[in-house]
């Protein structure tokens, strides 16, 4: 070893050479002694022909710097028969080769073991390891209301999954009125959920935190316990379908925690919280609840929903108001408002509108909306257009977009002809701006070529005003997207957006409130956007 470099201890060493660590450096934890085990257990071997002497019981300590040969050669030289013994067993069989007040722990980090130079008086490893199993086989008790294990937690799993240490508390009425019997809220029979350990709970479930799978969160418990005299059954017990039930235990403790605290005097109100989360192993539509509580605003998850298709997005809505009426029954009474975090794509935005749509509708009072402006803005254009776009209207748009890129090459002075794509309504505002950029040329091209289905006044109207709407619409997300402006101009946004609604019918991202909540961060125009029409002339 090259000088000035100071060795570590290996932990590998107090298997290998019989060694328990003695002390550690307290700031560090790295051991700064070790003591030789047998010389604790079995004392030192009598040298044949050698002159009797009284036994040493002094043990044999080793310090910086570490020399595994010096380990090696006081074994050889004091230790003899039983190291010729040791150091043929197997890793296993050198663990229970000392008795267990000596054992080696498997653990590298343990409480250090006081080991004089002079005497075997020690603190047993065994009453370590007594206090590390008590710790873990302390049961936990818990109460869930029915609702939240019948309603919420087994239509979840496949077949209702298997609750293990869920048990039915009824209530037994000792009496013979049936109306009395009749007024007894069924729900008052509550589950007692029993866990044999609350370490081995809350340690699975730091685990699952983590990002493993259940499979891997039950090998990291039985590495953590393994070896610890005492939780040989509970190492054996802790499997992948184990580390599923803690989860459902969990679940069911914490939406009974969160009901307690939404139907307490001391939240008197509510908002939700939808985020499209993509961190974990599949993106999901993160539901949460967000209320203040003692001067702190929490945000607790309430459910995730991960979104399949846009089909999905009625069940969506109501799987969120199934959970609202069990974790939170007066909900449509507290409920202040929804906030969008982050809306993801077409098909989770479905899922949101659906949500919002569905929680605005059965609220008892009108409830806020919170949204990125620029989505708002976006969702709003995309379902006036659906609303002006008539079936009639847009089969003429295609056969006419069709019609002209047959035959672009007869148009002069024409740019090239966009390509229409069937239930796209940007590319159906990008087919109309070209219209209406080039609509001399095309009206004379119809004319002299007797094109049948040639469109009306009327759908020159609407293509128009549509197409100038669009421009004011593009322009103002351009400059928001760009992070420009000024935030007080955002009321210029909302009346634009006030208009789209009334003209086209149009509700988009809106609640069924009147009322609107905007985020200032996301709200940024360059310039003053006054919507008008211009005068259409035949």
């Amino acid at each position: 070893m090259a000088g000035g470099r100071s060795r570590t201890f290996r932990p590998h060493w107090a298997l290998q050479y019989a060694l328990a660590v003695a002390e550690r450096d307290p700031e560090s934890g790295q051991p700064t002694k070790a003591a030789c085990l047998m010389c604790r257990v079995f004392t030192r071997d009598e040298t044949e022909g050698s002159r009797r002497r009284k036994r040493k019981t002094k043990v044999q300590c080793f310090s910086q710097p570490w020399r595994p040969d010096n380990m090696r050669r006081h074994l050889e030289q004091q230790h003899k028969l039983r190291w010729a013994q040791y150091k043929e067993l197997s890793d296993e069989d050198k663990r229970s080769f000392f008795p267990a007040n000596a054992a080696i722990s498997r653990q590298p980090h343990v409480d250090p073991v006081e080991i004089t130079t002079e005497t075997s008086a020690v603190q047993p490893v065994v009453e370590l390891n007594a206090a590390v199993a008590a710790a873990v086989k302390k049961p936990g008790t818990f109460l869930v209301d029915k609702d939240i294990v019948d309603e919420l937690l087994r239509p979840l799993g496949p077949d209702g999954g298997e609750f293990l240490g869920f048990e039915m508390q009824r209530i037994e009425i000792d009496s013979d009125d049936e109306d009395l019997e009749l007024d007894v809220d069924e729900n008052d029979a509550r589950y007692v959920v029993t866990v044999e350990s609350r370490l081995e709970l809350e340690t699975c479930i730091t685990f699952m935190a983590g990002g493993v799978s259940f499979r891997q969160a039950a090998q990291l418990f039985r590495g953590m316990v393994g070896g610890i005299a005492g939780l040989d059954q509970t190492n054996r017990a802790m499997t992948e379908k184990r580390v599923k039930n803690l989860c459902r235990v969990a679940c069911a403790v914490n939406l009974q925690r969160l009901k307690d605290l939404l139907e307490s005097g001391k939240v008197w109100s509510f908002a939700v919280v939808l985020e499209w989360c993509k961190t974990a192993g599949s993106p999901f539509l993160d539901v949460r609840v967000q209320f203040e509580h003692e001067g702190e605003i929490h945000s607790v998850h309430l459910v995730g929903i991960v979104v399949q298709d846009v089909d999905f997005a009625e069940e969506s809505g109501d799987l969120v108001v199934r959970c609202l009426d069990v974790v939170a029954p007066r909900w449509k009474a507290k409920l202040a408002g929804i906030s969008c975090v982050d809306e993801g794509g077409s098909k989770v935005r479905a899922c949101t509108q659906e949500i919002i749509n569905r929680l605005a509708a059965e609220c008892d009072s009108p409830i806020f909306g919170d949204c990125r402006l620029a989505s708002k803005l976006n969702q709003l254009m995309n379902e006036a257009c659906r609303t002006v776009f008539t079936a009639e209207f847009t089969s003429t748009l295609v056969a006419l977009m069709s019609h002209l890129r047959r035959h672009a090459v007869h148009i002069p002075d024409v740019l090239y002809c966009p390509k229409l794509i069937e239930g796209s309504w940007k590319a159906a505002l990008k087919s109309l701006q070209w219209l209406v950029a080039n609509q001399t040329p095309v009206i004379q091209f119809i004319e002299k070529h007797e094109y049948i289905g040639a469109p009306g006044p009327d759908w020159w109207v609407i293509a128009v005003v549509v197409t100038n709407v669009a421009s004011h619409v593009n322009n103002v997300l351009r400059q928001v997207r760009a992070d420009k402006g000024l935030s007080h101009d955002c009321q210029h946004i909302v009346d634009l957006m006030n208009h789209l609604s009334m003209m086209t019918g149009a509700v988009g991202p809106f609640l069924a409130s009147e009322f609107f909540s905007v985020s200032c961060e996301d709200i940024v125009i360059v310039r003053l956007i006054r919507f008008r029409l211009k005068r259409i002339k035949h």
